[in-house]
Formats: structure tokens, sequence, C-alpha cells
């Protein structure tokens, strides 16, 4: 029987091996909870560009779980196909030779959805190994962002561009106007002395034709500087542009085929007739010039919406309702380097014989003017189309108004004149005398409060210009209302009747002619006047 004598055995104390696997353990976690906290999404990749390890930030951007990442799906799955070329020789130079590789560069990610992220890399090699770890920070949204202000910048330096140039347009226009109103004047009170079968007579008609042709030249400058005398009425802009129709047709000639699509119900708007008659003639004819063997013009008005975040992609745009005019042709586009560049005053691609180049620039000027705003898109070889804002206002579109007749008239009472340019001061003086006013002039409004406080009770009228030496127009106003309060106020401008509600916030009384005028409009307003 066998018999158990004794018992031999090996001890061996692993209690540094176990104190070591535990650190080891710690460590690992220590290692995975950075890992996935880093805050960026971070990856391990191997040599062969598997990746071996995702953190759940990572998971989260690529829209793949890890198990459907990890050991199965390459780095090259996640990269913009332009990009990759050049990733992939980082990735190998980064192993072969030490720091001949960025370690921080933007590139251009796919996600599951095909969504494409602009990234910040930053990427580093596991000393003692052939992996790299990399963290990937998604910079869209600040790309977006700088993209936006690049934008708005470029629109803001457009627009004090065509301001500085506006207001010496601006001012250029309103001394021309006071030369063409004096020629204007002196003209039409001489043709009205003489009978039609003078020889004489044709000859000041063809001088008051021409001052007329200045004139809308110089209403051109104002519109583009924003400076034009606009009378805005209350209206539907559908009617108007149906009204355009036949004149638009003619104009347009027979190989262009008009649509016209406005819709029911159209907001009101406050705008200028003759001015928007302008401004669809100048988009329509710019359109058909586009289009030099025929094509096709849609023209469409519509309520639109506009909310804040459209104010992001157009600095001049301000929330609220607008109608938006499109006019859109089957031409040739405009070419992307001139896109900035067709509203600036002058900028034409047209031939010396084909136009100024004052168009569009004239259009943008009565559009800002009416507090709206145009935008253009356009593709080479398919066509462009332009967008025109308008703001909508409260109410209903006025009644128009009948036509007057010619009437033959006969001044009563006494009128006094501050303008303090020479010879247009000399016109209104002469075209008053013609008709029967009593007449006091005055150059300076120091020198129009003079005469006004010699002479009170007989002045019925006054008729200041608005921009005067020293003592404004509206100085005078403030001045002559306190020494006779009932006295009858007419103010004149080259710029446009905005200013007036400019200078006098608080005042609805005041009543504006803007130059250049002719006698008939002259003495419509001032019989309207002393008649009150």
């Amino acid at each position: 029987e066998d018999k158990i004598i004794g018992i031999q055995g090996v001890l061996t104390d692993i209690t540094d091996r176990k104190q070591i696997e535990e650190e080891l353990r710690k460590s690992e976690e220590k290692y995975r909870a950075v890992f996935e906290n880093t805050g960026t999404a971070t990856l391990i990749i191997e040599e062969d560009t598997t990746i071996s390890l995702v953190n759940n930030r990572f998971e989260e951007l690529s829209g793949y779980s890890r198990n459907e990442i990890e050991g199965k799906m390459s780095w090259t799955n996640f990269v913009v196909k332009d990009d990759l070329e050049k990733m992939k020789n980082y990735h190998k130079a980064r192993r072969t030779y030490v720091n001949q590789a960025p370690k921080m560069y933007e590139f251009r990610f796919i996600d599951r959805e095909g969504e494409i992220h602009d990234i910040l890399l930053e990427v580093d090699m596991i000393p003692g190994t052939t992996k790299s770890i990399t963290s990937l920070l998604d910079i869209t949204d600040r790309k977006r962002w700088e993209e936006e202000q690049k934008k708005l910048q470029a629109q803001l330096l457009s627009v004090q561009k065509m301001e500085s140039v506006g207001r010496l347009a601006g001012g250029v226009a309103h001394d021309l106007n006071n030369v063409i109103g004096a020629i204007l004047g002196h003209a039409d009170i001489a043709r009205m002395e003489l009978s039609e079968t003078d020889p004489l007579y044709n000859r000041f008609s063809t001088i008051i034709d021409l001052c007329g042709r200045g004139a809308r030249i110089t209403g051109q400058l104002l519109a583009f500087s924003s400076k034009r005398n606009i009378q805005p009425k209350k209206i539907n802009i559908g009617g108007l542009i149906k009204d355009l129709l036949s004149l638009l047709e003619k104009t347009l000639g027979e190989d262009i085929c008009i649509t016209l699509q406005i819709d029911k119900n159209l907001k009101t708007v406050a705008v200028d007739p003759g001015q928007m008659d302008q401004v669809i003639l100048n988009l329509c004819i710019n359109a058909r010039d586009a289009m030099p063997e025929g094509g096709n013009l849609g023209i469409s008005v519509r309520n639109i919406d506009i909310d804040h975040d459209y104010k992001k992609i157009h600095v001049s745009a301000k929330p609220g309702l607008y109608v938006l005019i499109s006019i859109s042709d089957s031409g040739a586009g405009i070419a992307p380097e001139n896109i900035d560049k067709i509203f600036d005053p002058f900028f034409t691609t047209k031939a010396s014989e084909g136009g100024t180049g004052l168009g569009l620039s004239v259009v943008h000027g009565i559009i800002s003017q009416h507090n709206g705003f145009i935008k253009v898109y356009s593709e080479p070889g398919v066509g462009t189309t332009f967008n025109v804002y308008l703001p909508a206002v409260e109410g209903e579109p006025d009644k128009e108004l009948s036509a007057k007749g010619n009437k033959i008239f006969q001044g009563t009472g006494t009128i006094l004149v501050v303008e303090d340019d020479e010879g247009l001061l000399d016109m209104v003086d002469q075209m008053l005398k013609s008709v029967g006013y009593t007449v006091l002039t005055a150059s300076t409004g120091e020198e129009a409060l003079e005469v006004f406080t010699h002479n009170t009770n007989r002045i019925d009228l006054v008729i200041s210009d608005i921009v005067l030496p020293k003592m404004s127009g509206k100085d005078v106003y403030e001045n002559v209302k306190k020494i006779k309060p009932d006295v009858k106020v007419l103010f004149t401008s080259g710029y446009t009747a905005d200013i007036i509600k400019k200078h006098f916030v608080e005042i609805d009384t005041v009543e504006f002619i803007p130059k250049p005028f002719s006698p008939m409009e002259l003495y419509e307003k001032l019989e309207k006047l002393l008649s009150q």
C-alpha cells in the first residue's frame, strides 16, 4: 500500500507581477479615459492605413460605430478625393523620415451621409511604433462664418465705394441742375412771348428739349447717388408692369418672347412710378442686349417675407415684407469676374457706341433710394436673373390723378425768392414777374431775413433753396415763421425731397418743387399754395 511520505512544492512570489499587471490595467484605463475624452475626434492609424482605434467623438463625426471601423476601415475612406493624394504622401513620409510631413493642416472629411466637413487635423507618431495618433477638429462652422464675413466685408466696401462716387456725382448734378434750370426757365419765358409762327419759336423749343435731355442725364446721376427727387405714390407694381408690356414688346422686338407672371393679392409699395418705369425698362433692355439673336424674357412679381437669416447674406436687407420683381433672360450670362462690377458707374461690357455704363448704377441708385435692394444671379451660357426687392407698405394704392390741362396764369401777390445761384435767381425773378407777381430777391439766408423783416406785411410766400451758405433754408423757414406764422413757404432743390424730411422731421406742412422746373410747374404750385 502506497503511502504519502511527504510533499514537495515550489512557491513563487507573484506579488510584484500582479502589482505590475494592476498598474498596467490602471494605466490602460487612464489612457483610454484620456483617449475617449480628448474633446476631439481621435483615432490611431496603422502603417497600412487601417484604423485600429477610435473614440466616441470620431463615431459621432463619421456616423459609423467603432465595431464598423476598428480593424476594418482605412482613414482614406473619409477623405475627399482631391485631398487624398497629398495626405497619402504625408502618411508615407511621416513613417520614413522624421519631421518630413506637417503635423497640422486642414482637409475635407466625408461622413457616412456624404456630408463634407472642414477639418483641422493634428497628427504625430507614437514613439517606438509605426502607428500614428490623429486628432480631428471640425471647423466647418468657423469656415462658413469666415466666408460670410468676407462676403459682408466685400459688400460693405462696395457700398462705401458707391456712396463716395455717389456724393461726387450728386454734387456735380446738383450744380448742373441750377445751370440747366436757368437756361430752361429763360428759354421757356422767351418762347411764351412768341407766336408759334415766329422763326425763333422753334429755336427756343429746341433749347427747351435739349435742357430736358440734360435734366434727364443729371437725373440719372442723382438716381445713382440716391439724391434724385422722388415723388412716391402707393401703387400696385404689378399694374405698372402690365401697363409697360406693350411698350416693352415694341422696344425689345419680335425675336424676344416675353412671359409675364404676376401673383394675385400683391402688397402695396410706395415708389416713384416714373423711376420704376426706368428700372424695368433698363433691366429689360439689358436683357435684350444679352440676347442678340433673340430669346426668352421672363418677368415675375410676387410677395416675399425676408427673415433675419437673409440679412446675413445681404448687408442691405432689412427683415420684413417685400414685393419681389424678377427679370430673367436666356442670354449669354455675365462672366464671374464681372459680377461684382456691374453696378459700378460707367462700367460696361458693351462696345463704345453701346452705352455709357450708367444704366445699372442708376437702377441701383433708384432701388436704394426706395429702401429696397437688388441681387443678380448669372451663369455664362445659361442666362441672368435680376431680383429687385421693394419694401411693402400698409394701405391701398393711391387713386390715379386726372391729367391737368393747359391754363393761362395770372399771378397776384408778393413773393420773396431766396437762391444763391445768380443765374437761377434771375430766371425765377423773370418767370414770376412775367405773370404778374411782385418779386423780392435775396441770395443768402441773412439777406432774406432782412428783406422779410422790412416787408413782412407785403410778402405772401417765400421760395427758398434748401442748401444755402451759412444760414440754411431750414433756418430761413423757422425765422420767417416766427415773424409771420401764416406765411407760405415753398422749398426747391436739385437734391431729393428726402432731404426735407431729414431737416424737418416734425414738420408735415413743408411744400417742395424739384429743380429744374418749368414755369407751368411753378405756377401750378404757387396757385395751389396761395389759394389755401
